[in-house]
């Protein structure tokens, strides 16, 4: 086994994997996988857990942070993809909205709620009638698994419904609903179900080489970038799903050729945005900008750019930012907007596939697998919605052995309508986010003692190393920009180094970290307002 001992992996029965990073990463050198899947979005969290669903035993390693990438960056969107039917992806479309009922069903209820989306109607009279047929259609595509009534609603029910909307050219608009999830949450969900049916997960440890075995299958090398060592890990098969990261560093012997979009957010507050329902505002050009309620905030996206620079080094730039802001300024012409309003803004990198597009806006959002004969896959593309059919599609292709614990096949989703009044505006939501944006602004007496309760969860049993991983991710902070989050940077320093053990001067360096990544994050949002 090339000095591998070849012994086996967490089978059926097993407890779960290991707890913690240390024993992790010493089984990741003492057993022979079935499955080493390379990045810990949401594709390869979903890979690797239906993998270890079936039995098979599964090493998952992530550079830096699982959902750190495009996962944790999106439009909080589990949605079909309205505009993607006027470029012809019927296909994807059909398959999203199916998959999206899926993951509803499975979903916490709390990380996820149903919302109206208000599509209003402009221009020429064939123009309108396009945007009527485009929803209808939507909602027929969805074979039942609609998740509210569509309506049709005139010029005077739109401005009741969102009075601050630009008047001038309306003709009225169309009301459909879609699912709006923490994207963060659902991929953490995905990771978690992969170590508790046995697998080893592993982040800050970066796939830095691979090569095929004499005997078969393959050797990679990870390096464990908090402690700085090389683990060699045994394995019959291999996934690369490295997002945008892919080919930068040669995992799988083949991938596909891919053409990165970053996209960016606004987060605002509500009573900035007084929205009740998610809007779609359509420029100039033509693409869609969604401003959703999410909780207390509002977040406003996306932008679509070309990026060939490192994808963990994307950032909203000036331009960027002042694009959204003059979006929202001619939509919402009675409101005030300038980077002064923004709370936090956050950007990601799209794996999307090359394929001759003008614009990355027209770039299809399919996934594609390169299967190599050796037992390798590379997958590229996708959206979050399709993640589920994405690792399907994969495991289907590689040579595993039999199935541990064969899976019956799933059952359809149910084709009735699906129920929206459980979870209205008034459902709780996000509580993590939620709770770091009351700590930002007005804590209540009970707040800190919440915090400290969560930063020793995330120490314990979350694989937590850096306040990057705790506050962006485990809380999914979204409100970094206000004036009450320094004071909740450094009591969750104090709370992670209480809770592992180090000295006071192990949190100073936490935060000095933290607030150099946070200056990075927010440059745009300094200086003078462009708009």
């Amino acid at each position: 086994m090339d000095g591998v001992p070849p012994t086996n992996g967490p089978g059926p029965g097993h407890p779960g994997g290991p707890r913690t990073r240390s024993e992790a990463l010493r089984r990741l050198e003492t057993t022979s996988f079935d499955l080493v899947v390379v990045g810990g979005g949401i594709t390869g969290a979903a890979i690797a857990a239906e993998a270890a669903h079936r039995g098979h035993s599964v090493a998952l390693l992530e550079r830096d942070d699982f959902g750190c990438g495009a996962s944790g960056h999106t439009s909080k969107l589990l949605h079909g993809g309205l505009r993607y039917l006027a470029q012809g992806h019927v296909r994807l479309v059909r398959e999203a909205l199916r998959e999206r009922t899926l993951v509803l069903e499975e979903a916490d209820p709390s990380c996820v709620r149903l919302e109206p989306f208000l599509l209003p109607l402009r221009g020429s009279a064939a123009g309108v009638l396009r945007d009527r047929f485009g929803t209808w259609l939507y909602e027929r595509l969805a074979w039942g698994h609609h998740l509210g009534p569509r309506q049709v609603l005139s010029r005077s029910e739109v401005l009741r419904r969102v009075p601050a909307l630009d008047p001038e050219g309306l003709r009225g608009g169309v009301l459909y609903w879609e699912a709006i999830i923490d994207d963060v949450a659902l991929t953490w969900r995905r990771v978690d179900s992969t170590r508790r049916e046995g697998a080893v997960v592993v982040n800050h440890a970066e796939a830095v080489a691979s090569e095929t075995r004499s005997t078969g299958g393959f050797l990679v090398t990870a390096r464990d970038r908090v402690g700085g060592r090389d683990y060699r890990i045994a394995g019959r098969c291999l996934v690369e799903a490295t997002g945008a990261w892919m080919g930068r560093v040669p995992i799988a012997p083949s991938s596909p050729r891919l053409a990165p979009s970053k996209g960016i957010h606004l987060v605002l507050r509500r009573e900035t945005l007084p929205l009740d329902l998610a809007v779609v505002l359509v420029g100039p050009d033509g693409r869609p900008t969604f401003a959703l309620p999410y909780g207390s905030l509002v977040v406003v996206g996306t932008t679509d750019t070309a990026y060939a620079d490192d994808p963990g080094a994307a950032v909203s730039e000036p331009s960027d930012v002042d694009y959204l802001l003059e979006r929202l300024r001619h939509g919402f012409p009675r409101l005030r907007f300038d980077r002064s309003s923004v709370v936090d803004t956050y950007a990601g990198v799209r794996p999307l596939l090359a394929a001759g597009a003008s614009h990355p806006s027209e770039l299809s959002r399919e996934d594609v697998e390169v299967y190599d004969p050796r037992g390798a896959v590379a997958v590229a593309g996708g959206k979050l919605t399709t993640h589920r059919r994405m690792a399907e599609r994969v495991l289907a292709l590689l040579p595993l052995p039999v199935e541990a614990r064969p899976m019956p096949t799933p059952p359809e989703p149910s084709t009735e309508s699906r129920p929206h009044r459980p979870r209205t505006l008034d459902t709780p939501w996000a509580p993590a986010s939620e709770l770091i944006a009351r700590l930002s602004r007005s804590p209540g007496p009970d707040d800190w003692a919440e915090l400290e309760k969560r930063v020793t969860e995330a120490r314990d049993e979350a694989l937590t190393e850096t306040l990057e991983d705790l506050l962006d991710r485990r809380l999914h902070a979204l409100t970094r920009r206000e004036p009450g989050f320094e004071g909740v940077i450094s009591k969750a320093a104090e709370l992670m180094t209480r809770a592992s053990g180090a000295s006071p001067a192990s949190a100073e360096s936490l935060v000095a970290s933290y607030r150099a990544h946070l200056a990075r994050e927010h440059r745009a949002l300094e200086g003078g307002d462009h708009g």
